[in-house]
């Protein structure tokens, strides 16, 4: 069983606990998406706001997987272990903060453990 107190975001923690009771393998490498909204109130055109954040993303190893006037997702195949997690909100949280754009959180593929 991972040890799922190294996670520090309680969605996080709730996300890989429901991938654990499903038989999921967190150390597997899976399609993974992290997305990011325009904050409330956002005045600022779509393209200023998001196309430099896809820049960004891109140049860390990320795909884009959709681009829209009120967010930007990325994709790529990560670990969602805990420890990887971790490290995955906290790079993305301070991206959303560096551009002022909020970040939505990810979703993964369910992997189950092969008996």
């Amino acid at each position: 069983m991972p040890d799922l107190d190294l996670v520090h975001r309680a969605v996080d923690r709730a996300v890989l606990e429901q991938l654990v009771s499903r038989g999921d393998d967190l150390s597997a490498v899976r399609h993974t998406l992290v997305f990011f909204q325009r904050p409330k109130g956002e005045a600022r055109d779509g393209e200023l706001l998001f196309n430099p954040l896809a820049a960004q993303l891109v140049a860390r190893g990320w795909g884009i997987y959709s681009l829209y006037a009120d967010g930007v997702s990325g994709e790529a195949q990560r670990r969602v272990d805990p420890v990887s997690i971790n490290e995955l909100s906290a790079e993305m949280e301070a991206l959303a903060a560096e551009f002022g754009v909020t970040y939505d959180g990810w979703e993964c593929a369910v992997i189950v453990k092969q008996p």
